[in-house]
């Protein structure tokens, strides 16, 4: 998630986009993992954001990858 707001974090709204994303995957594929792909432009307080989310949103398995380029 990159936007204006990542250098406060995220706001409301991208938090409730996150969790709804990730609970609309999980309806279609219980079990499946949620990986977190981070560059490294990558914001450690947006990434932990993105994490607690994806727990909230029923994930078990969520995991962090770099991007290639990193």
């Amino acid at each position: 998630i990159r936007d204006a707001q990542e250098s406060r974090g995220l706001g409301d709204v991208y938090k409730r986009q996150v969790r709804a994303n990730v609970e609309r995957g999980l309806a279609e594929n219980p079990g499946a993992a949620v990986i977190i792909v981070a560059d490294a432009d990558s914001k450690t307080e947006t990434l932990i954001e993105v994490m607690d989310q994806s727990r909230l949103a029923g994930a078990i398995n969520v995991s962090v990858a770099a991007d290639e380029g990193f």
